[in-house]
């Protein structure tokens, strides 16, 4: 049974407050990107292992992509290596 209407709130997380599991888990990926060789290291993983660096690429693009007013998404690839054959 929830709270009664005109009882205040209390306890629980403060509005606005950032999710502290989603900080540690990309502070450890910003780790891990510089400890395999930064953007250099990360295009030659990306070469080798393309299912999963789209896998990752496509959990960063906005929510709202299939909205039909963004248009189209083109993917241009910035590196010294050419980029994942399909």
């Amino acid at each position: 049974m929830g709270r009664p209407k005109g009882l205040p709130k209390t306890g629980g997380r403060v509005k606005g407050s950032g999710n502290l599991l989603t900080s540690s888990v990309r502070d450890s990926l910003v780790a891990t990107y510089h400890a395999i060789g930064s953007d250099e290291g990360f295009a030659k993983w990306a070469t080798t292992e393309r299912s999963e660096f789209y896998k990752l690429w496509a959990k960063m693009l906005p929510a709202d992509i299939n909205n039909n007013n963004l248009g189209s998404v083109t993917f241009t690839w910035q590196g010294s290596n050419d980029p994942p054959q399909q």
